[in-house]
């Protein structure tokens, strides 16, 4: 089940962020590659800009989504 954010209300397409190469623990997320396409799994694209400066917790996998819980 997926909450809706702002802008993404009234029918606009949804993204979320995915992972195009493996992010190893410890690794800052602005490090390295991302994706944000469709459909939206995990942090929205349109808010991901607030936990890019934050570290992967655990391996992270090519195409995987990344969620909130990845990071600290």
């Amino acid at each position: 089940d997926l909450t809706y954010v702002g802008d993404e209300e009234n029918g606009r397409r949804r993204y979320g962020t995915y992972a195009i190469e493996r992010i190893p623990k410890g690794t800052k997320i602005s490090d390295v590659e991302i994706e944000h396409r469709h459909p939206r799994r995990g942090i929205p694209a349109n808010i991901f800009h607030l936990f890019k400066d934050l570290s992967a917790t655990v391996d992270i996998e090519i195409g995987e989504p990344i969620q909130i819980w990845h990071l600290s």
